[in-house]
Parts: structure tokens; sequence; C-alpha cells
């Protein structure tokens, strides 16, 4: 079978599809509402594949909409210490923007350079967890989340919210 005279094109946006979709598998997984899946069909190693790629999507839609967390952030002109200090380390953030746009734009390539030069920065999946701790400590705080729902008494006022 002859390939199409477009085929990266195609093969570019199904990728962009294929990151739409493992988003909407982990949530139906997630939801346990995964009863469509056909088991033993594929082999155990074709099946481990796809559930890596599935899982690199889905991951990189959460750094993607981190970054619009950030640019809230900003956009707001809200400052905490933490947040402001780990938004102030080296080119993380320009970087994010770019893999956002990379991931919420459609990109000629298959894997593009803006994906790249994030995943390939020095320390990058531990700087977004530090960021996500920050942000999650500061809207948590800002918000008084413990505290509504000690005052609710949905919760044990000695239980922590917030990630050590």
């Amino acid at each position: 079978m002859s390939r199409p005279e477009n085929f990266h094109q195609l093969l570019a946006l199904h990728t962009h599809w294929v990151t739409a979709d493992a988003v909407n598998h982990h949530l139906r997984r997630s939801s346990k509402m995964a009863a469509d899946e056909m088991p033993g069909i594929m082999s155990p190693f074709v099946t481990a594949l796809g559930g890596q790629l599935s899982m690199f999507h889905a991951v990189s839609v959460w750094y993607a909409l981190l970054y619009v967390v950030v640019e809230g952030y900003r956009e707001l002109d809200l400052h905490d210490k933490a947040v402001d200090s780990v938004l102030s380390e080296g080119n993380y953030v320009e970087e994010l923007r770019r893999f956002r746009n990379a991931i919420f734009h459609y990109q000629e390539q298959v894997i593009s350079p803006k994906i790249m030069e994030f995943l390939e920065a020095k320390d990058s999946e531990i700087w977004i967890r530090r960021l996500n701790r920050a942000l999650d400590r500061f809207l948590t705080n800002a918000l008084g989340i413990k505290e509504d729902l000690e005052r609710w008494k949905l919760i044990d006022p000695s239980v922590s919210l917030l990630p050590e």
C-alpha cells in the first residue's frame, strides 16, 4: 500500500488525536468505564507499548494544562514566595509555554522540537513536580480549602491536605 503524499502531515495530525484520546482513555479507566476494551486481542507487548504511549500523552496534556495555571497566576499578578521562586528558575517557564503550544496547536512534526526542548531540559520533570506542589500549596492556602473542609466537618483537623 502506498502512502499518501501528505503522510507526514496526517501522521502529525494523528499524533494530536492520540493525545486527546489518551486523556479520554485515562479518564474512562479512572472512572472504571473501560467496558469497551477487548482483552486478549493484542499481544502483551503491544498492550504495554500502547499503555506507555497513552500515559506519555496524558502527562503531556497535564504539563500543558499546568502552564495555563502559570499563565493565569501571572495574569492575575499573584505572588507567593514558593511559587515565584520555582517560576524564576532557568528557562523552564518559557520552555513549558512552548511545550503547551505544541500540545494544543497543530504541529507538522510528529514530535515537535517544542516538546523536546522542555523534556530534555535538565531536571524538567523535577521542576514541574515542584511547580505543581508549590501551586497546590498556594491555592490550598489562598482559598482556605482546609479550613472550609474542617468547618463543614468533612475532614479531621489533624489531617494535612498539603504534600510534604
